[in-house]
C-alpha cells in the first residue's frame, strides 16, 4: 500500500464512479425500503405504536396519499401525551408542522439522492412519484451501500433493480 492510498476509502470519488458496476445512475427506487404509512389524521399514540411494530420511521400521507412528511422519535416524543389531553389527542401530523421534510422523485438517481441527503442535512428521505405520492423511503446507508457496489441491507444486489 502506498503512503497516499488510504485502507478505508478508495481512491475515485465515490460521488463519479469510474465503474459499470457501481449503483450510482440507477434509480433510487432500486434501493428504497417499504415503510409504515400513517395518515395524518392518526393520534400520535397510534402512529407510535404502529411505528414501533413496523419500522422506525413512517411516512405521514393526506387523503390522497401525498407524502405530508416523514415521522420520527423526535417528532413522537415532541408531540407524545404527558396526561390524559384535555382537548383532542395530537395527531401525526400535528407532529409535522413547521417539520421541513426532503423528498426524492423516484426517478432520481442514486447520486442524486446522496447529494439531496447531503444538502439537506438528513439519513432518510421519503421516496414520492412526481405528484408526491408516497412509495417507500430511502437512506444514506442505502445509498451508499449502492454506491460501492455491495449487497444492499435487504439482502439484493444494489446493481440490480427490486424484482429483478
Amino acid at each position: 500500500m502506498s503512503s497516499g492510498t488510504s485502507m478505508f476509502w478508495p481512491d475515485e470519488d465515490p460521488l463519479q464512479p469510474t465503474s459499470e458496476e457501481y449503483g450510482a445512475d440507477l434509480p433510487v427506487t432500486t434501493v428504497m425500503r417499504p415503510c409504515v404509512v400513517l395518515g395524518e389524521n392518526e393520534p400520535i399514540t397510534v402512529a407510535w405504536n404502529r411505528m414501533r411494530a413496523h419500522g422506525e420511521v413512517a411516512l405521514v400521507v393526506d387523503g390522497a396519499a401525498h407524502v405530508v412528511g416523514l415521522l420520527g422519535l423526535r417528532e413522537v416524543s415532541e408531540r407524545w401525551p404527558v396526561r390524559p389531553p384535555l382537548s383532542a389527542e395530537p395527531t401525526a401530523g400535528d407532529a409535522l408542522r413547521g417539520v421541513r421534510t426532503c423528498r426524492i422523485t423516484a426517478t432520481t438517481s442514486v447520486r442524486d439522492a446522496v447529494r439531496t441527503l447531503i444538502t439537506d442535512q438528513r439519513a432518510t428521505a421519503p421516496v414520492v412519484t412526481a405528484d408526491g405520492r408516497g412509495l417507500g423511503v430511502v437512506t444514506a446507508l442505502d445509498l451508499l451501500t449502492a454506491l460501492t457496489g455491495r449487497s444492499s441491507p435487504a439482502g439484493r444486489s444494489s446493481a440490480q433493480p427490486a424484482g429483478a
